[in-house]
């Protein structure tokens, strides 16, 4: 080797961490170079070698100038730290809280992303219950955790840091917690219209961060008009009205660009899966209120606009402010309610950075029928009390064919 070259052989050497690296934390490894008739004064000295053999703490940390003939790679050795939640349908009493009335998802994919670095360094499925756990995970520094619809792909939001009691499980202190080894997790937007959909925690080690979870509130769901069940397969558009100055999905809608959605021009879509669920969340930066029109490209058997169930006229203005949410109808699933007021949904919106966030605006689409007749029956409650008056309405739809001069209906109420 030529005087002034650099060998571009690479040594490399697998090392295992043992249990008592950890108590002797920083693991140093060191490496001395010697050899080619090299003059005493380029060789080691008694120290160095000294230091090598016995303790190589002493040896400086080596330089990727090359400058030294002894020195040591200091490694911090210590305990990996774990990570588990929930992920639910919100369908119970209690907003953004698990209890006992929502619906705990299967599959739904949780990521682990390492800001330092730009990756997802591990990645999990829900179980039956709707848990996960996530082992093995580096700790004090800051990850970023964010959950991913299996159907959709769309990273969706608000998660939040508590499932019983909001913000239980460790405190917003992400400085904190690195130089004094303790728990962090921020919610980065936790509010319907923050900054963004993912949590920000930092893992102290050997410990397990628990219910870092995410609640499952939608813009709203797609539905059969006469089963009144969600609609797989469907694609939801939102498309400004008219021009919305400053206006760019790919940065004012949240988590556009990162898997799911589908951008042309102004309009962005997504693709519903089996609970028909879709969500457009606007960034707090942008345009504070514009008008935006929903449409909806129905799989096959169905057909958009509804015929049976009219939207509302006009453009629905939540009002409110950033942060803030209107409910369209009082539940998360579709309604039950015969056609009226428990059914009304919007395709125009006006929505922006600035409005409050309009969640449950359940859009319905009709089936495809044979020409005949179709009928729906639809009770106004699900769950009656001896004493209370349930109302039933009987929808009878003529759905092609000459005129009929005559339908009967026979309609069998339940026993009591």
């Amino acid at each position: 080797m030529a005087a002034g070259e650099s060998s571009p052989d690479v040594i490399e050497a697998s090392v295992s961490v043992g249990a008592a690296a950890l108590a002797a934390s920083p693991a140093n490894n060191a490496v001395l170079v010697e050899g080619g008739g090299e003059i005493d004064a380029r060789r080691p000295t008694p120290n160095e070698r000294d230091a090598f053999n016995g303790d190589p703490s002493q040896l400086p940390v080596c330089d990727p100038a090359i400058i030294h003939e002894a020195c040591r790679d200091p490694v911090i050795v210590q305990q990996s730290a774990a990570l588990s939640g929930s992920v639910w349908y919100d369908l119970g009493s209690n907003p953004l809280l698990l209890d006992g009335g929502d619906q705990r998802l299967q599959g739904w994919i949780v990521e682990v992303f390492d800001l330092s670095t730009g990756q997802v360094i591990a990645s999990t499925l829900t179980g039956p219950d709707g848990r996960y756990r996530i082992v093995d995970l580096p700790s004090g520094q800051v990850l970023q955790v964010r959950f991913r619809d299996p159907d959709s792909s769309v990273v969706w939001g608000v998660p939040v840091n508590g499932e019983t009691v909001p913000g239980s499980p460790a405190n917003c202190d992400p400085d904190g917690a690195i130089a004094g080894g303790f728990e962090s997790s921020c919610s980065e937007g936790g509010s319907m219209g923050g900054a963004s959909t993912t949590l920000a925690v930092v893992l102290a080690p050997g410990d397990e961060l628990i219910e870092q979870s995410l609640p499952i509130i939608p813009g709203g769901v797609v539905y059969d008009a006469i089963a009144r069940t969600p609609v797989a397969g469907a694609t939801v558009t939102l498309i400004p009205i008219g021009t919305c100055p400053g206006y760019d999905p790919a940065q004012d809608i949240l988590n556009a660009a990162i898997g799911g959605y589908r951008i042309q021009g102004d309009a962005i879509s997504m693709t519903v899966g089996d609970l028909g669920l879709y969500r457009f969340l606007f960034a707090p930066d942008a345009p504070a209120s514009c008008t935006f029109r929903i449409e909806v490209t129905p799989p096959a058997g169905f057909s958009f606009v509804s015929q049976l169930i009219a939207p509302q006229p006009g453009a629905l203005d939540p009002g409110g402010s950033a942060g803030g949410r209107f409910d369209q109808q009082p539940q998360a699933t579709p309604p039950l309610a015969p056609v009226g007021p428990g059914t009304a949904y919007a395709l125009q919106i006006v929505a922006g950075g600035g409005k409050a966030a309009i969640v449950n605006n359940h859009i319905p689409l009709d089936p495809s029928l044979p020409t005949g007749l179709a009928i729906s029956k639809v009770a106004d409650r699900q769950i009656a009390e001896v004493g209370d008056t349930v109302l039933y309405t009987v929808l009878v739809r003529h759905t092609g064919g000459s005129a009929l001069p005559q339908v009967s209906v026979l309609d069998r109420l339940p026993a009591g």
